[in-house]
C-alpha cells in the first residue's frame, strides 16, 4: 500500500513539473510570436517610409568628370567633357563637332558643373577631331583650355574671363 501511494505521489509531482515546462514552453512560443509579428511590421513600415521618402529625393547632379554610362556611349567613339561653358557656346561647339568631316552624329548634355558631347564618327580618329575643332572653336577656346585627350574622351576646361 505504501509503494502505492508513493507511485501515485510520483505520478502527480510528474505530471504537474510536465505541466509547468508545456506552460513555460507556451509562454516562449508566445513571445517569439509577438517578437516576429514586431519585425514585420517593422519591416512593412519601413518599406512604406521608402515609397514615401522616394518621392522627395533630391535629382542628382551631373558630373563631367564622372563617366558615361555604358549605354550612352554604344556607337559612339569619342566623348567631349567641358567644364565652365555656356549653353550658348555649348550649342557652337555641337555644330562645330557636327561640321567636321566623318562626324556622323552627336548628342549633347548640358550642365552647370560640366557639360558632355557624345561624338559618333566613322573615320578618323579622336586626334583628328581635336585639331579640327580647334580650327572651327577658336573663339570658344584654345589649346590652354585642353585638360586631357586620350582615345575616345577629350576634356576642356574653360575659364571665366
Amino acid at each position: 500500500m505504501k509503494n502505492l501511494i508513493g507511485l501515485i505521489l510520483l505520478f502527480v509531482l510528474v505530471g504537474a513539473s510536465t505541466v509547468k515546462a508545456q506552460g513555460i514552453i507556451d509562454k516562449a512560443n508566445s513571445l517569439l510570436n509577438k517578437a516576429d509579428n514586431a519585425s514585420n511590421t517593422a519591416s512593412r513600415a519601413g518599406g512604406t517610409s521608402d515609397k514615401v521618402l522616394g518621392l522627395f529625393k533630391k535629382k542628382k547632379k551631373v558630373d563631367a568628370t564622372a563617366p558615361a554610362p555604358a549605354n550612352a556611349l554604344s556607337g559612339y567613339k569619342t566623348v567631349i567633357t567641358i567644364k565652365g561653358i555656356t549653353m550658348e557656346n555649348l550649342r557652337k561647339l555641337n555644330t562645330n563637332v557636327k561640321a567636321c568631316a566623318g562626324v556622323d552624329s552627336t548628342k549633347m548634355k548640358f550642365s552647370g558643373t560640366g557639360s558632355i558631347i557624345l561624338v559618333a564618327h566613322a573615320k578618323g580618329s579622336t586626334e583628328d577631331l581635336l585639331t579640327a575643332l580647334e580650327k572651327t572653336s577658336k573663339t570658344i577656346f584654345t589649346d590652354k583650355n585642353i585638360e586631357g585627350m586620350e582615345d575616345g574622351k577629350i576634356d576642356i576646361a574653360i575659364t571665366k574671363p
